[in-house]
């Protein structure tokens, strides 16, 4: 996943570990705990600091974040899973809702991103919400699964680079207008 090769309109980088790394996405950790929306991003049995380090810093998983002068206010995570990359996203509260041109930026072209390695992309959520708004970006609700998500039900959407290719084009044309 090459940041030279994408549009990268808000300014996200691509993770790497180490201190210059690390040390953000502990602050990220700690403001998801504040805040309580780790429950929402992810599975309790990564709740813990050190599963969340262990999961977040392995190589498969690839984590993009857009930030500002208060921290990272987008992050979007991808790990193998079958075929797909699963992907998790998470927005900052003072971005999310309606008319913040830099967030469906930023889930644009990271999604463009993770197309780059892969065909297709799972996104699992509990939140009835998310799964509606996944709609918005070409994702095909599967349905609700019982027991999926560590006991608890989730949705299961996908999308495939073939149905996000004219998504993306379109967009990346009204963007340039």
């Amino acid at each position: 996943m090459g940041e030279d090769e994408q549009s990268n309109k808000c300014g996200w980088k691509i993770y790497a570990p180490g201190t210059d790394g690390d040390v953000p996405l502990l602050k990220w950790y700690i403001e998801i705990c504040r805040d309580n929306s780790i429950d929402a991003a992810f599975a309790p049995s990564m709740h813990p600091l050190g599963s969340f380090m262990r999961n977040m810093l392995v190589p498969e998983t690839g984590l993009i974040y857009a930030e500002d002068e208060q921290g990272w206010w987008g992050v979007s995570w991808f790990v193998p899973v079958m075929g797909a990359l699963g992907w998790g996203l998470w927005i900052r509260e003072d971005y999310r809702g309606s008319g913040r041109y830099e967030k469906v930026t930023f889930v644009m072209e990271t999604l463009n991103v993770a197309f780059q390695a892969t065909p297709i992309i799972l996104a699992p959520t509990r939140q009835p919400k998310v799964a509606t708004l996944s709609l918005r970006f070409g994702f095909t609700n599967m349905g609700q699964i019982p027991y999926l998500f560590e006991g608890q039900s989730c949705y299961i959407l996908y999308q495939t680079r073939e149905g996000f290719a004219p998504i993306f084009e379109r967009w990346l044309n009204e963007q340039s207008r």
